[in-house]
């Protein structure tokens, strides 16, 4: 039993990474600050996490639907012209 819980835990990581590398969502900008449904929200998340390791890519795969999405390459290119 500890072997399936191992090999959920990586391959649940594994698509973490794969999420976090290939990310358009800023994080700190999807969940307001101060607010107590987030520190709840994540708490939950963060226990079935821990209980079930598929529940990471789960919340991860919520959180990018339902995120505040930005387009890095095109706040990269407005800064880069700003410097010019």
């Amino acid at each position: 039993m500890k072997n399936l819980f191992l090999y959920k835990a990586i391959i649940s990581a594994f698509i973490a990474s794969i999420f976090i590398y290939f990310r358009k969502l800023d994080y700190y900008k999807t969940f307001p600050r101060k607010k107590i449904w987030v520190s709840v929200v994540v708490f939950v998340w963060s226990v079935a996490t821990l209980m079930e390791p598929f529940f990471l890519p789960i919340g991860l795969v919520i959180l990018n639907l339902f995120g505040e999405k930005h387009d890095f390459n095109q706040e990269n290119t407005s800064k880069n012209s700003l410097d010019a």
